[in-house]
């Protein structure tokens, strides 16, 4: 089965965006893989990964610290645990976060599992070795081949590289900010590029050593020339700036001296020529956009605050401009993705788009009960209504979303972020007004009667998600459906009791009134008489089970100290 904020609905209608979960008593240890522990985790290992690029390579130079063995041995227990830790994360699979544990073990067995396995088996072997402990099918290698194997061995480790770059993949889809992705994306090809720099140095000081025994080599000749000596520090360093001569028209002392060093010397020569003009070129490129992007930005407020000048506009009112700009520019990386936005949706035949928009909107609307009831009794019709009459919006950060004196046109639901309710135009009275929960459905009223606002609903703190339920094309919808007769019992109910809470219509909050239990036996009432499957009456009864009052307020609890001073100055940085 699949869980829907809350609600359980079988495997065949699992849909995008949804969790498929058990009920197995290990399901708890499962974590998703967006959770704050497994981003966590997931960095450390590519802080690990970056270690490991650096400093094995530098195994070339007989780096010997009691510090690296430490380094060395957290890294063997990292990826260790990280095998075990495989097993209980989720992944995306068609659309839905698969978080059965036995999917994940397949899925895993498939593709990472034999490889982290070897190398786990390499890491603990190199530690055995370096610590005295030979096994006894290598007691056969003197001592020198012994490390050197080790050191082989060691270099194995580089092969996570695929692994982490899928990784650094997977945490990229979590940035909305565009500003942040090209950074990510210069400083990736600028670390592949001083990746291969730092490799090639290090194999090059290798092709030297390698022929001192042998032949003249570039290190003897480097070595007798300095005044350090076989200095290591200074021996990286002529081996980095020889590296870095050959990606760019530069030259140095430094110069092959046998054929292994002139092969070598001409297979990095033709990389170079292969990869750094497109690297560069690359760098180049997301450098443009990012200065064309916040070129633009700039040209913007520029322009508004010229415009703000010339006019005369008040400090205080200049402010608020300002500020929303400043609001709506962060806002805008978290407003959820509408159809409307994707222009290949419009091919789309008919019955897939109403099938589409029945998956997309109907989970929001069976919280509440007459829409439940009315999605059991008719599910055709409940398609057709969020195919016909309901459209998804943004509010952003400083709009309103009704205005007192305006007619009300529909219901709308919220689907994220918060809602608040003010009696004035007064930016300062917001903070302390009363906000809506998350799931509110504001103005029901407007499906019933005719209906003006009395009050200013606007967003508090950032954008907010709404579902907007016309009226009129929900009216034309139910009078073509059998359930006709149960609408107009359920509004004739609805106005009665909206007529005894608020006596005259003209008066009261009516556009964000909304009581669960109330509509419960208003629904009870109206589809009295009407089969109702099983389940979708024990999904009422637990709706107004775990509300305890029924409202759609948000209780605050009186705040510290500490919290009444945070809110005091965010209220003056408001002003």
């Amino acid at each position: 089965e699949k869980s829907f904020r809350g609600m359980h609905l079988r495997r065949n209608q699992a849909r995008s965006g949804s969790v498929i979960t058990t009920t197995s008593w290990l399901q708890p240890l499962v974590q998703r893989p967006s959770s704050r522990s497994r981003i966590c985790w997931e960095c450390f290992g590519v802080l690990l990964m970056l270690w490991d690029l650096i400093f094995l390579p530098l195994e070339a130079f007989d780096l010997n610290s009691a510090w690296l063995s430490v380094a060395d041995m957290t890294t063997t227990i990292f990826w260790t645990l990280d095998l075990i830790a495989s097993f209980l994360v989720g992944f995306q699979a068609r659309g839905a976060l698969e978080m059965r544990m036995s999917k994940i073990a397949l899925r895993y067995l498939r593709t990472w599992f034999f490889p982290d396995v070897i190398l786990a088996m390499i890491n603990w072997l190199v530690f055995a070795i370096e610590n005295g402990e030979t096994p006894k099918f290598l007691t056969i290698l003197r001592l020198g081949k012994l490390l050197r194997f080790a050191r082989i061995l060691r270099m194995v480790r580089l092969l996570r590289l695929f692994k982490v770059a899928s990784t650094i993949e997977v945490l990229q889809k979590y940035l909305r900010s565009q500003t942040v992705l090209t950074f990510i994306g210069i400083m990736k090809l600028a670390g592949f590029l001083a990746g291969m720099v730092h490799g090639l140095a290090c194999l090059w000081y290798t092709v030297g050593l390698s022929g001192e025994h042998t032949e003249q080599s570039w290190t003897t000749k480097a070595s007798a020339a300095s005044h350090d000596g076989d200095s290591k520090s200074y021996m990286y360093a002529t081996s980095l700036h020889w590296v870095l001569t050959q990606f760019t028209p530069a030259g140095m002392e430094v110069v092959p001296t046998n054929a292994t060093e002139r092969y070598f010397n001409v297979g990095v020569v033709v990389l170079s020529i292969l990869s750094f003009p497109s690297i560069l070129g690359n760098i180049t490129t997301l450098f443009n956009n990012l200065r064309q992007f916040k070129a633009e930005q700039l040209r913007q407020d520029l322009l508004l605050r010229r415009y703000l000048h010339e006019n005369q506009i008040s400090l205080e009112l200049g402010n608020r401009v300002l500020g929303f700009f400043r609001r709506k520019q962060v806002g805008e990386m978290r407003v959820r993705i509408h159809e409307t936005a994707i222009k290949d949706f419009n091919l789309l035949p008919e019955s897939v788009r109403k099938a589409l928009h029945a998956q997309v909107f109907t989970p929001h609307l069976l919280f509440h009960p007459f829409f439940a009831y009315f999605h059991d009794c008719d599910q055709e019709a409940m398609d057709m209504v969020c195919h016909l009459s309901i459209q998804e919006h943004t509010v952003l950060s400083g709009h309103d979303l009704y205005n007192r004196g305006k007619e009300a046109t529909g219901m709308s639901v919220s689907m994220a972020g918060t809602l608040c309710v003010v009696s004035s135009n007064n930016e300062s009275l917001v903070e302390d007004s009363k906000k809506l929960k998350v799931g509110s459905f504001i103005c029901e009223c407007a499906l019933w009667l005719r209906w003006t606002h009395r009050q200013r609903v606007t967003t508090f703190d950032g954008p907010v998600e709404i579902l907007v339920l016309d009226s009129a094309r929900f009216s034309q919808v139910c009078q073509q459906t059998a359930t006709f007769a149960h609408c107009s019992a359920y509004a004739k109910g609805y106005l009665e009791k909206f007529s005894s809470v608020f006596g005259d219509l003209e008066f009261g909050d009516g556009s964000v009134w909304f009581n669960l239990q109330t509509a419960v036996e208003l629904t009870e009432v109206a589809f009295e008489g009407t089969p109702i499957s099983a389940s979708t009456r024990h999904h009422v009864r637990n709706l107004a089970g775990n509300s305890r009052s029924g409202s759609q307020w948000i209780n605050e609890e009186p705040l510290g100290p500490l919290a009444r001073t945070r809110k005091k100055v965010k209220k003056l940085l408001r002003c």
